[in-house]
């Protein structure tokens, strides 16, 4: 499942030759195109605020965007050692990756046992940016 906003053509429409177009270009979209970011971290704000749960927001390259939500205080206790560090930015990378990758809605496992759920943001049937929710 993915967060996305459909343009009136649907999902399929015929084309010119009577082939199949998707709605989809081999090019995505950046979200920094389609929507002011400022208005957007307002947005994890107050969903952070309501929720309590960890929001980052990254461009299509895995850059970040926008996050909101502090570090936990497991992840915290698990950064004061070398090892515990090693791990933690081992599980970033595996998560801004899958963020990149991801074609749909899908959660990763810390070793920790918390959970994060990556969700590609679509607009018009265009991939724009992912959304990364946790750790919860």
């Amino acid at each position: 499942m993915t967060a996305s906003h459909e343009g009136a053509g649907g999902d399929a429409d015929s084309g010119d030759d009577g082939s199949v177009v998707t709605g989809r270009s081999a090019l995505a979209v950046p979200i920094e195109t389609v929507i002011d970011i400022s208005a957007l971290r307002e947005l994890l704000a107050s969903t952070h605020a309501l929720f309590g749960v960890p929001l980052r927001l990254t461009a299509l390259t895995g850059a970040p965007l926008a996050e909101e939500g502090k570090t936990h205080a497991l992840c915290e206790l698990v950064n004061e050692n070398t090892s515990g560090r090693l791990a933690c930015a081992s599980l970033i990378t595996k998560l801004r990756r899958t963020a990149a990758e991801a074609d749909e809605r899908c959660k990763v496992r810390c070793f920790t046992s918390a959970l994060y759920d990556v969700v590609p943001i679509e607009h018009d049937g265009e991939r724009v940016a992912q959304l990364i929710v946790g750790p919860y």
